[in-house]
């Protein structure tokens, strides 16, 4: 939760009281918040990206700094 930036009520709360045994619980969330995606990476800020399910810190890092130089398409997220 510290890496990505969630509070603890946004993981668990009243209507999901237990973690989901299949999914992990950034993906969980996602699923949970439909209206957060897609992102546009070539404007999201840090703490956006990290929400996204399968980027990392370092990955959020790249991507961040890529877009200085030209703006991301598919092929660059690839990489």
């Amino acid at each position: 939760m510290r890496f990505y930036g969630f509070a603890a009520d946004e993981i668990l709360d009243s209507k999901t009281p237990n973690l989901h045994l299949d999914l992990d619980p950034k993906s969980h969330w996602a699923l949970r918040n439909l209206q957060f995606f897609p992102v546009e990476v070539n404007k999201a800020d840090f703490r956006t990206i990290l929400r996204i399910p399968g980027i990392g810190v370092k990955s959020a890092q790249k991507i961040i700094s890529a877009r200085r130089f030209h703006s991301l398409d598919f092929d660059d997220l690839k990489k």
